[in-house]
């Protein structure tokens, strides 16, 4: 969704991003040998006061697999974030 809007009585453009990361690594603490895999996504719209230039609101989110695996036994996470911004006028 990207166009404009009016946000709390405020002419805003809507401007939509989404990212993806996909990581691997791998290391020892101590005589312990790790790996580490993460995948995920993330989502934010921004609502651009089209006056100013300025932010007025900013809804972020991300979707994040993890897997680490020591000594032989791999251990998973999920984890969901979600954040609100909004400016103080």
């Amino acid at each position: 969704m990207t166009g404009e809007t009016i946000y709390e009585g405020i002419r805003t453009l809507i401007v939509q991003r989404s990212d993806t990361i996909q990581a691997e690594g791998e290391g020892a603490q101590q005589q312990h040998h790790l790996t580490l895999r993460a995948s995920g996504t993330g989502t934010a719209t921004y609502y651009l006061d089209t006056d100013s230039g300025l932010i007025t609101h900013l809804s972020v989110g991300q979707d994040l697999d993890l897997s680490i695996t020591a000594s032989g036994k791999t251990s998973h996470f999920q984890q969901t974030t979600r954040q609100e911004f909004a400016s103080v006028r």
